[in-house]
């Protein structure tokens, strides 16, 4: 009967080896999927930035060609502008400081 007992209980204690394994194999399981989503969320905000930082570039872009364009745009205005008041009145209008014309049209 000792030996029965000395055998249930190196079972018991192999049973207990198994859990405390198999219990630290899913802490360590655990431990490194946490690791894998820091990892993964570090690469997800990396790409985000990397992202927001090309679309205010490309949004920049596009405002400087706007403002380029509406410059480009009020000076055909008044360059046109120009031209129908020469047309009517067969002379460009005076400056009003120094009193010499504006200038010709092209």
């Amino acid at each position: 009967m000792g030996n029965t007992a000395a055998a249930v209980a190196a079972a018991a204690d192999l049973i207990n080896f198994k859990k405390r394994t198999t219990d630290e194999s899913i802490q360590t399981q655990r431990a490194q999927r946490r690791g894998l989503h820091a990892h993964r969320d570090l690469i997800v905000v990396l790409i985000l930035g990397i992202l927001a930082a090309l679309v205010l570039v490309q949004i920049s872009g596009m405002r400087a060609d706007a403002e380029r364009a509406a410059f480009i745009s009020s000076g055909q205005i008044f360059q046109e502008a120009a031209s129908r008041y020469f047309l009517d009145n067969g002379a460009f209008p005076r400056d009003r400081r120094s009193g010499k014309a504006a200038g010709r049209v092209r």
